[in-house]
């Protein structure tokens, strides 16, 4: 028996053999515990990253110059001509993360990306020459626009990193790993156009009619809208004894796609000059938006340091 009275007193019999089966079972109970315990605080890390973005802005243009009778008559194009220049200026990018080791070479986490000012400007020299034979007239039209946009973006996506393999030195290791996230992006455009010339005149004739808006004659427009968004990543980690960790990058992100001056179908003339120069009847020129939808993505190279 495990437990006998002796003048009322309770003594505990080991040599019993179901003390020794609880002795054991316990035993094994708290081997395993002590086995399954984890240390959840050194699973997780944090980091922060600087990097320098090279950012494109795909598609069509947003806005353009076309011209055209006010009514329908017989035109006969002799020339035209389109000029296009785009530029998009490189940024800079700050980025914090949190990751959790579910694997010993597989992390999960959640980033947070702050993008710096993105400056786009667009360019279009528009020149036509037609002959309206009603009137035996060739006019002669011109157009250019200077457009300014400013792109900021914050993303908030969700992360997975995945070490490919490591190379252990005395005070150093190097892996090489990848990663790819999904998220959300807040995007904010501010849009406006600094400088517009619109010209139509007959040819071989002083009749012209002239439009120059200066800066702020076309008020700036502000839109703000949120996209998903998506990101691809590999990098080079080092890590030195008793420092942190840091990890040079390439991340490549698709931001989606944006529409600068967007109109409604209806309202899509930004600006129209009106001429009756041919004598027959009113000739258009117009700046007009296209309401394209163009892609927002960027390359970045970044340096990231771990705590």
């Amino acid at each position: 028996m495990l437990f006998f009275e002796h003048n009322k007193v309770l003594f505990v019999d080991y040599n019993s053999p179901i003390f020794l089966i609880l002795f054991l079972l316990t035993s094994v109970v708290e081997g395993n515990a002590q086995v399954k315990k984890i240390d959840w605080s050194s699973k997780f890390t944090f980091s922060a990253a600087y990097g320098q973005i090279n950012p494109t802005l795909d598609g069509n243009q947003s806005l353009t110059i076309t011209a055209f009778p006010s009514q329908q008559q017989n035109e006969t194009i002799l020339a035209t001509q389109r000029v296009v220049n785009n530029n998009i200026a490189n940024s800079y990018l700050f980025e914090f993360e949190t990751l959790y080791q579910l694997k010993p070479k597989l992390n999960l986490g959640l980033a947070l990306q702050f993008n710096g000012p993105i400056n786009y400007q667009s360019q279009l020299y528009y020149s036509e020459q037609k002959l309206i034979p009603s009137n035996n007239t060739v006019l002669k039209t011109t157009g250019f626009y200077n457009q300014n946009t400013r792109i900021t973006s914050i993303t908030a996506a969700a992360v997975s990193n995945f070490e490919w393999f490591t190379i252990k030195m005395k005070t150093t290791s190097i892996a090489l790993e990848t990663g790819i996230g999904l998220g959300a992006s807040f995007i904010s455009l501010r849009s406006g156009i600094s400088n517009i010339e619109l010209t139509l005149k007959e040819a071989n004739s002083s009749t012209t009619q002239n439009d120059v808006l200066n800066r702020g004659d076309l008020a700036l427009e502000t839109d703000r809208l949120t996209t998903i968004t998506w990101q691809i990543s590999s990098g080079i980690m080092i890590k030195l004894k008793e420092k942190p960790a840091f990890k040079l990058g390439f991340r490549y992100v698709d931001l989606g796609k944006v529409t600068l001056f967007k109109r409604q179908e209806t309202a899509q003339d930004l600006f129209t000059l009106t001429s009756t120069v041919t004598g027959a009847q009113d000739q258009n020129l117009v700046l007009a938006s296209t309401n394209t939808k163009r892609r927002l993505f960027s390359k970045a190279i970044y340096i990231q340091f771990y705590f």
